[in-house]
């Protein structure tokens, strides 16, 4: 009995040391399989450690930014100068709430490479809240979306402005049009609209 018990106990370690193999194998699979979907994407993630300030970035970030990834990344106050000025005020109040309120934020930025070039991320950060109910860390992601930005530019601009004199056209003068008309009545002034025609112009176009 004591050896069948034995062997029962080894056949049963056995199993269980296969399952957790079975486990991390899956494990490390999916963590690779996220990596590449992150390096396709042009997707990175970050951390930052309230306690110690400590920041870590991915080295898809470290791509996106353009700075060399075995440096340590630039601390909180030199993240003034990855941003514009008017997304860096963005981004920091959503910091801000986050750390104080916990509430995540999502965001279209835009960055300034390293090498100065200008480019915009989707940001998408969450505050990880220990026990007590305290904001300990803070953490996201951030995906490169320049060329989606790009393409919705130059359909914005091919759709209001006239491809040959780069004037705006009959869509976007009724578009301001309209918000002048809506400016107007709000503010209760008057609203004047000169037409000028020119003889025979349709010839001359």
């Amino acid at each position: 009995e004591k050896l069948t018990g034995y062997w029962i106990f080894m056949l049963l370690s056995i199993l269980i040391g296969l399952s957790l193999a079975q486990i991390i194998r899956e494990r490390r699979k999916g963590e690779e399989e996220l990596k590449q979907a992150q390096r396709i994407a042009l997707m990175g993630n970050w951390s930052l450690d309230l306690s110690s300030n400590q920041l870590t970035w991915s080295d898809e970030i470290y791509q996106i930014f353009g700075y060399d990834k075995s440096l340590p990344p630039p601390d909180f106050k030199e993240h003034s100068n990855l941003f514009t000025s008017e997304s860096w005020d963005r981004i920091n109040l959503s910091l801000l709430n986050a750390r104080e309120s916990g509430a995540p934020y999502e965001q279209e930025l835009e960055i300034i490479r390293k090498n100065g070039e200008h480019g915009w991320v989707w940001a998408r950060g969450e505050p990880i809240v220990s026990a007590p109910g305290s904001v300990t860390r803070l953490r996201g992601v951030v995906q490169d979306i320049t060329e989606k930005k790009k393409s919705e530019d130059l359909i914005w601009q091919q759709a209001n402005f006239d491809h040959l004199t780069g004037l705006a056209n009959r869509r976007r003068f009724y578009d301001r049009l309209n918000q002048e008309i809506i400016k107007g009545n709000r503010a209760g002034f008057n609203l004047g609209l000169m037409y000028l025609d020119i003889d025979l112009f349709k010839e001359v176009n």
